[in-house]
């Protein structure tokens, strides 16, 4: 008897999601979804301060992706030219 790792089946698994998985619903008709909370360490000041910041910043690692091919050797300086 091996672990959930092993005893694992890849083909089974994707079997049973094509043909099951569209009769489950994801939204609030069903009982586990309804009884998910915010963990315990959320703060809500928190993330509304923090969140313009992930905005911007994840919005720049395209365009900081673009420079790094553009300028190889410089593709740190153009990292801060976006964030500023």
């Amino acid at each position: 008897m091996g672990t959930a790792v092993e005893n694992f089946d890849a083909k089974k698994f994707v079997e049973n999601l094509r043909e099951h998985g569209s009769q489950v619903r994801c939204d609030d008709t069903q009982e586990f979804f309804r009884k998910m909370e915010l963990p315990k360490f959320y703060d809500e000041e928190k993330f509304k301060r923090s969140y313009p910041l992930a905005l911007k910043v994840f919005l720049a690692m395209p365009t900081v992706a673009v420079f790094s091919y553009a300028f190889p050797n410089d593709w740190f300086s153009g990292f801060f030219l976006v964030l500023s």
